[in-house]
């Protein structure tokens, strides 16, 4: 077993054996709200419930860190695909960002003819989702500190053929990415977000790794933008 493996067999194990106390501890949170429903006007009760739901999140990327190379790729044909996952995408935009009747512009542009790729659907889904996400936040992170509504933001889905590989690009008129962090934003357990485990890029490019593919980043005070590169058939 070499060095990664050791490391994710561990990565796991701590996991799994977290999982378990936190599982019982919420349970037990809900049975003494259920029984003494005066909890909830106590100070503190509402950020332990936070702090709470945080740490499951937190595992739950854990498990997909550690299952992230792990793939079960079939024959993908864009053009069917990639116009349902827009749907996809639209409602959790709408979900995540959703004010009044407004949420935040999301904008596609599919190449005609798109190629069959040898890919995972569910795990590509999850690197789509992850990369839209960061980008509605970083969209909301820039009207905060420029005080602009959040609708003058955009989000950008673009995909196209090159010769041998699907490109697909992930674009957003955010606060954009400063150049010290640019270097580390795959690494893992590094956040730039106020809230965040640091997971969520190494889990995309893990992924995308197990394809044999490719992500890049370009960023500035305009926006950013991830390229995904991935082998067609």
């Amino acid at each position: 077993m070499n060095t990664a493996e050791k490391y994710e067999v561990l990565l796991s194990t701590i996991s799994h054996e977290i999982r378990n106390p936190v599982t019982l501890i919420n349970s037990y949170l809900q049975l003494i709200s259920a029984a003494h429903p005066e909890v909830g006007k106590f100070e503190y009760w509402d950020t332990v419930g936070e702090e709470m739901q945080h740490l499951k999140v937190l595992l739950t990327e854990l498990s997909h860190f550690n299952n992230s190379m792990r793939i079960h790729p079939i024959s993908l044909d864009m053009n069917t695909w990639l116009p349902a996952y827009t749907l996809h995408a639209r409602a959790l935009l709408h979900t995540l960002f959703h004010t009044g009747d407004a949420s935040v512009p999301f904008y596609v542009t599919l190449a005609p003819d798109l190629p069959v790729i040898p890919a995972d659907p569910d795990k590509l889904q999850q690197v789509l989702d992850n990369l839209i996400r960061n980008a509605a936040e970083a969209i909301a992170e820039g009207s905060i500190t420029s005080n602009t509504p959040l609708v003058s933001g955009q989000i950008t889905l673009s995909a196209k053929a090159d010769e041998s590989v699907l490109l697909l690009s992930v674009a957003d008129n955010g606060c954009g990415i400063t150049p010290e962090q640019l270097p580390h934003l795959f690494e893992p357990f590094i956040s730039y977000k106020r809230t965040g485990s640091g997971l969520g890029l190494s889990i995309a490019e893990r992924i995308l790794r197990a394809h044999h593919g490719t992500i890049s980043v370009q960023s500035d005070d305009s926006g950013t933008r991830f390229l995904i590169c991935l082998p067609v058939l």
